[in-house]
């Protein structure tokens, strides 16, 4: 029987751009987060675990900012016409998008709200992709 594994867990670490590392157990089934350390052990108990089973763990790197950017467009797109589509574009069209987009996005509390499902929805859809891709079945 496959390992229960928790999808917003794959979602929450596809989404991480901090310098830390995540690692799917593949036994249990569990997301192991080791946090960025320049100045990391290399004996530290993960580093053990990995060296010792590396078959075991498969490390999920972040998806691209590229496609962080896509999502974006993709959702301002769908946007009726109106001042917080024009908000958004307009970010997204100008330095530093990321910021801009998530100050429009402060601005239009409602959009805000769809912001928040549609890349929920988009990110746990990135998940299955990614399990799937990985061979790795869920239960």
């Amino acid at each position: 029987m496959p390992p229960k594994i928790d999808i917003q867990d794959i979602a929450m670490a596809l989404d991480d751009h901090s310098g830390s590392e995540w690692y799917l157990d593949r036994q249990t089934g569990e997301c192991v987060y080791r946090p960025f350390d320049p100045g990391l052990d290399e004996n530290d108990e993960l580093e053990v675990a990995l060296d010792a089973d590396p078959e075991r763990y498969v490390q999920i790197e972040p998806l691209s900012s590229r496609t962080g950017f896509q999502l974006m467009a993709d959702f301002t797109a769908s946007l009726a016409e109106g001042k917080a589509r024009s908000d958004m574009e307009r970010a997204l069209n100008g330095r530093k998008p990321f910021r801009a987009f998530k100050d429009a996005l402060d601005a239009h509390l409602p959009e805000r709200e769809r912001w928040f499902k549609f890349r929920d929805d988009f990110m746990q859809a990135e998940a299955r992709r990614w399990l799937e891709e990985q061979g790795i079945e869920t239960s």
